[in-house]
């Protein structure tokens, strides 16, 4: 019954609602949970049973994105020390707590953000629990196609990249050079599918490799301008040093580099890059 939604009926009205019956059991439905509906004595109605705020059992005709039985998108509403609140459509939000959550309390997703969750019953309380990379699996809805964008939200991040999910619970992994900054839990992005094989499918966030070497480029001529006209960082210099500073991956770096040395602008020493020329305009 509780965090489900149940065939009830209406048994009787009160001042200020309905009691329900679900199998044996009596619940209470306030006016303000009816949708507006006005319902009738004997009458069949779809109600989600929760814990209401003062953790007594209740009832809506709302109705909730997420179930115990069903997953779905949760919206996060706030955020607390102990973990996020989650709208689930109904009125009463739900917490995941920060168990399912990473140690780093930067990944974590902020307001408006979106987590593919489940409700489960623990200690008699409906909490939210993310899902796991092989329940996504079994809920595809459709296929991608390679080279098209689409839209996605984080529900992994580890070292060697994230991991995305779409409305359609299409799982993505993208690796981390080819994304261009550090993503949260929950975060919506939009992506472009690179590659589907029996093995997954791997996407990127990076444009147009023309358009975003020029933005490389001019990331590397403005953070030297920022360091007195330097860059200590060289073709030598180890990449994991180079992506964690600037968030692209060596061969990016690379070009971008190359893009700043053909047009002037650089002198390439042994141990650094120094900038000769500090007028260029990228938007021509």
């Amino acid at each position: 019954m509780l965090g489900k939604v149940n065939k009830a009926i209406v048994d009787r009205e009160t001042q200020i609602g309905y009691m329900l019956k679900i199998d044996d059991n009596e619940v209470f439905l306030h006016y303000n949970e009816c949708s507006g509906k006005s319902l009738q004595p004997n009458q069949e109605v779809d109600a989600f049973v929760y814990l209401d705020k003062k953790n007594r059992i209740a009832a809506t005709l709302e109705k909730p994105w997420v179930t115990i039985d069903n997953p779905g998108f949760g919206k996060v509403v706030e955020k607390k020390d102990f973990g996020v609140f989650v709208n689930i459509g109904v009125s009463k939000d739900v917490l995941i707590s920060n168990d399912d959550l990473p140690v780093d309390t930067k990944l974590w997703p902020i307001e408006k953000d979106e987590l593919l969750v489940i409700l489960k019953i623990i200690r008699e309380k409906i909490v939210a629990k993310p899902l796991l990379k092989t329940d996504i699996e079994k809920l595809k809805q459709d296929n991608l196609e390679e080279n098209k964008k689409y839209i996605g939200y984080v529900y992994r991040i580890s070292n060697d990249g994230i991991n995305i999910v779409t409305k359609n619970y299409n799982n993505i992994f993208i690796y981390y050079k080819f994304l261009r900054k550090n993503y949260r839990l929950g975060e919506k992005l939009e992506f472009r599918v690179t590659k589907i094989s029996d093995n997954g499918i791997l996407g990127t966030t990076i444009e147009n490799k023309e358009i975003q070497i020029v933005d490389d480029a001019k990331l590397l001529y403005e953070h030297m301008i920022k360091n007195n006209d330097v860059l200590n960082f060289t073709e030598k210099t180890d990449p994991d040093i180079i992506y964690r500073v600037f968030k692209m991956s060596k061969t990016a770096f690379k070009n971008a580099i190359g893009y700043l040395y053909k047009r002037d602008l650089i002198s390439i020493l042994d141990d650094k890059i120094i900038l000769i020329k500090g007028d260029y305009n990228f938007e021509d």
